[in-house]
């Protein structure tokens, strides 16, 4: 492992929020975890309480994620802070990059972080596959490196929105360092912004990060609910990354031709789409018949989605299918098929039934003389 180095000088502290603004206590850490289990699919931040000293004390915090490359799960960024006198505290608890580390270690390092919960704080990002999909592959490109620094950047105000003193704050790099530094202190002119490459090796601080974010990723994972009609799941994932021989195995199994991959998967990564592209079957769409055009059906935004078109050659009207794909009705389509969770996975359906599987960005089929919609 490489050799820790320390911080620059640390720049003063912003003003503490008055007591008015700062947001209640948040949940617990265990309480925190409990609830990405129940719904890991539904992403979101989860965060311990801020402790006491980290509201009046200097503190150093540090930004990590775990899940970037994988094709299966999500990918999820996280902080960790405490005051700067603490960091050789931290460093006692023996944190280290998580990649080092088996399962079993970051997990046990991950309690001890819990058990110092009076002076080391965290805060959780998990973005789920669909979203993660949805942001690459909408039309205005998004890329993964954008989406990772503005998650982090979104970690950062959330804990100086929190109370958290924060002066320093190390970050392991997403691209190119300079760049990244350049932008982070740009956004943040008060504090000390140090990016490297490898900080989770570097800096206790990130390295602590760095088994938050893991330890989440692998709960997530393994708590996995799938919405999918799959009956008795298939858990045999390997790792999830696209070059592991288990996780291309799962990949196959689970490809349901028409509708694609559960929402597990990260359908704009290249194992998926070449999978879909010479095992799925070929799905066109047709403009509308019998004298009338369907509505428009799936829209592609990311965390909302549009309902279903109407049938019958009837212009159909537009049903919202509301932040986590609730059906809309259509009229003389009768319910709109399932609007697609985030706003990014359409599914097709018949006679305006909706029906389980899911395959990347297709919209809803209206029957009867409609058209496909575009997802």
């Amino acid at each position: 492992m490489g050799r820790r180095e320390r911080a620059g000088p640390f720049r003063e502290p912003p003003p503490a929020l008055p007591a008015t603004a700062r947001p209640g206590p948040a949940p617990r850490p265990a309480m925190a975890l409990s609830a990405l289990q129940r719904d890991p699919a539904g992403g979101g931040r989860f965060a311990s309480a801020v402790p006491e000293p980290c509201r009046r004390l200097p503190c150093a915090l540090g930004v990590d994620e775990a899940g970037r490359g994988p094709v299966l799960g999500p990918m999820v960024y996280a902080i960790c802070y405490c005051p700067v006198d603490k960091l050789e505290q931290l460093e006692a608890l023996g944190v280290a990059d998580s990649k080092t580390l088996s399962e079993a270690e970051r997990e046990r390092r991950f309690g001890l972080l819990e058990a110092a919960g009076d002076w080391v704080g965290w805060a959780l990002q998990v973005l789920p596959p669909d979203h993660i999909s949805a942001c690459m592959q909408q039309r205005a490109k998004y890329n993964l490196n954008e989406l990772s620094h503005d998650t982090a950047t979104e970690l950062i105000q959330f804990a100086l929105d929190s109370g958290v003193q924060v002066a320093q704050v190390l970050v392991d790099t997403v691209g190119p360092a300079e760049k990244y530094e350049a932008k982070l202190r740009q956004r943040f002119p008060g504090l000390g912004v140090t990016v490297r490459p490898k900080a989770d090796a570097l800096f206790p601080v990130v390295s602590a990060a760095s088994i938050c974010a893991k330890v989440a990723r692998d709960r997530a994972v393994l708590h996995w609910n799938f919405v999918e009609d799959l009956g008795d799941p298939d858990r045999d994932y390997g790792s999830g990354y696209p070059n592991d021989p288990k996780t291309k195995e799962w990949l196959r199994r689970n490809l349901e031709p028409v509708f694609g991959f559960p929402r597990l998967v990260r359908f704009s990564w290249g194992t998926a789409q070449a999978l879909l592209r010479d095992r799925g079957v070929p799905v066109r769409w047709y403009g509308g018949v019998q004298g009338g055009t369907g509505s428009s059906g799936g829209h592609g935004g990311s965390w909302g989605s549009w309902g279903a078109q109407g049938a019958r050659g009837a212009q159909g009207a537009r049903g919202h299918g509301g932040p986590g794909g609730h059906r809309g009705p259509g009229e003389y389509g009768g319910h709109g098929g399932h609007g697609g969770h985030r706003g990014s996975w359409g599914v097709r359906g018949s006679w305006g039934v909706p029906v389980c599987w899911y395959r990347g960005v297709l919209g809803v089929t209206a029957v009867l003389g409609g058209t496909g919609s575009s997802g």
